[in-house]
């Protein structure tokens, strides 16, 4: 078992009852022992991602779900990928259902610029749910 860095200290959360079921579904699977394992494993995580975006240009990804039938949407979110100064690498468009779509974004940059893609396309009417996931640090060009 892993010996913590620094001693334990105590403190309540309050989270939603959704949020917990997620945590305590973790732990039911085994995924950790204890409720604490998980909390302290996901801002762990949490902490690494931070750090990883503050070291320069990553990769990441952005999801979009987006109702397709909102007037301009679609125009907008070409817009937005084409202003960005984040690298637009490639996307790919899945048909959810009669209404719904999900777009996947491959995206290079500086942290900053991946978080300000990001809320550029949030601000949109019609956007039903946005997620930035940065996936590594990007490789160095060659020269």
């Amino acid at each position: 078992m892993n010996k913590p860095s620094s001693p334990l200290r105590r403190f309540s959360v309050s989270v939603e009852a959704d949020i917990l079921k997620v945590v305590d579904d973790q732990v039911r699977q085994g995924h950790y022992p204890n409720r604490s394992d998980a909390l302290r494993a996901m801002i762990r995580h949490q902490a690494a991602h931070q750090e990883l975006e503050m070291q320069g240009e990553v990769i990441g990804m952005v999801g979009v779900v987006y109702d397709h039938h909102k007037p301009n949407l679609v125009n907008k979110m070409l817009h937005a990928q084409h202003d960005t100064p984040a690298a637009i690498l490639g996307s790919q468009h899945f048909h959810l259902d009669h209404h719904h779509c999900l777009e996947s974004i491959i995206v290079r940059g500086n942290a900053k610029e991946l978080e300000q893609f990001q809320k550029s396309l949030q601000s949109l009417r019609g956007i039903k749910h946005i997620s930035l996931s940065v996936l590594s640090s990007a490789p160095q060009k060659l020269k």
